[in-house]
């Protein structure tokens, strides 16, 4: 009886490795069949697209700042700031700086207290180093992530991680997405690396139009997020619309809600371009796509 059920297990196992095969090249089948429609479905689609700007519309010295709205009040401010031009590891980078700080009162109920750091090179616009030192409520972190942009490797806390050509930081992608030349119905894909995790951004331009703010009108370019995935599954929650500008590609209004509850915004309140500026642009009702999604995740 041993030797009948041996000889049947054989069978059973020989049957199941066929049918594993089998299942296995039909499979495949079904992902080159899925790749070539998606390359077909995806023609007009600008993926990972390299900047076209040689002359990015901002210079060191560059300095904006945003109150971040909720429930009608403001509940903190967002400095991001173009501090200088440096050497890295024999890359030339912009060095930036994001500091981001609930109000007094906020904080008496959930403090923020951020600071986020880019290193993005002057001509590829991707970043080469990027540093997080957080302290929201009890939460602490520091972070450091190394980018080797040619060899597609990430180094974070000793250990390597894949990142796809060209990844951006959660920083580093507002300034990246301001070099490119956004035409009206356009889809972007932009890939993020998150810590371990690598995130893929689509955006579409929806068109143009005049948004008013206290110093006038200005056009600008509608941004929708369609999507953010995480090896194929959808993480964005929420929906989001944020208004660039045309020229120095500054987000001149954002808005971002969930569940049909919860809404924020982010808007700039004070833009200096350079370090040659005598006086702060000051406008109201102004504000950025990066900005607003880090608001709505706290």
């Amino acid at each position: 009886m041993r030797i009948v059920a041996n000889k049947e297990n054989a069978n059973y196992r020989e049957y199941k490795e066929e049918r594993e095969s089998s299942r296995i090249k039909m499979n495949k089948k079904k992902t080159i069949f899925v790749l070539i429609l998606l390359l077909t479905l995806l023609k007009p689609v600008n993926l990972f697209s390299e900047p076209t700007k040689s002359n990015p519309p901002f210079e060191v010295g560059e300095r904006m700042v945003f109150a971040i709205k909720a429930f009608g009040v403001t509940a903190g401010y967002v400095t991001l700031e173009i501090k200088e031009i440096i050497d890295l590891d024999g890359h030339e980078v912009y060095h930036i700086v994001v500091i981001a700080q609930t109000t007094p009162f906020f904080s008496l109920f959930y403090r923020i207290n951020d600071r986020l750091e880019t290193y993005l090179d002057t001509k590829e616009f991707y970043p080469h180093r990027y540093e997080a030192h957080l302290e929201e409520g009890k939460y602490r972190k520091d972070e450091v992530i190394i980018y080797n942009q040619e060899r597609h490797i990430a180094y974070r806390k000793g250990k390597e991680i894949k990142i796809p050509p060209r990844v951006q930081d959660s920083v580093s992608v507002y300034y990246y997405l301001r070099t490119l030349n956004l035409k009206t119905d356009e889809v972007i894909q932009v890939p993020i690396n998150c810590g371990r995790h690598n995130y893929l951004l689509t955006l579409k331009v929806k068109g143009e139009e005049r948004i008013h703010t206290k110093d006038g009108h200005h056009q600008a370019f509608i941004l929708v997020p369609q999507s953010l995935t995480l090896e194929g599954e959808t993480k964005r929650k929420g929906q989001a619309t944020a208004w660039l500008s045309t020229t120095e590609k500054i987000l001149l209004l954002a808005k971002v809600s969930r569940a049909g509850i919860f809404s924020a915004r982010a808007v700039l309140i004070e833009w200096t371009p350079h370090l040659l500026s005598i006086q702060s642009s000051k406008v109201k009702n102004e504000p950025s796509t990066f900005l607003l999604q880090k608001d709505t995740s706290k």
